[in-house]
C-alpha cells in the first residue's frame, strides 16, 4: 500500500515538486491580480510568462 502512495504521489516525497507547486500557485494569484488590474495591458505578456513558467515545469521534471 505505501509503495502504491509513492509511485502515486511522487511530489508527497520530493521537496523541489512542493516548491513548484507551490511557485506555480503564488504566481497563478499574482497573475489574476494583475490581469484585473492591468487586463487592458498585459495580455501579450501574460502569455509569454505562462508560456515561460510551463517550459520551467517541463525542464524541472
Amino acid at each position: 500500500m505505501s509503495d502504491f502512495e509513492v509511485g502515486a504521489y511522487p511530489s508527497s516525497n520530493t521537496p523541489g515538486k512542493e516548491k513548484i507547486g507551490d511557485y506555480l500557485w503564488a504566481s497563478g494569484v499574482m497573475l489574476c491580480l494583475i490581469l484585473k488590474v492591468f487586463d487592458f495591458l498585459m495580455y501579450d505578456l501574460l502569455y509569454v510568462f505562462y508560456i515561460l513558467l510551463v517550459c520551467i515545469i517541463w525542464v524541472e521534471r
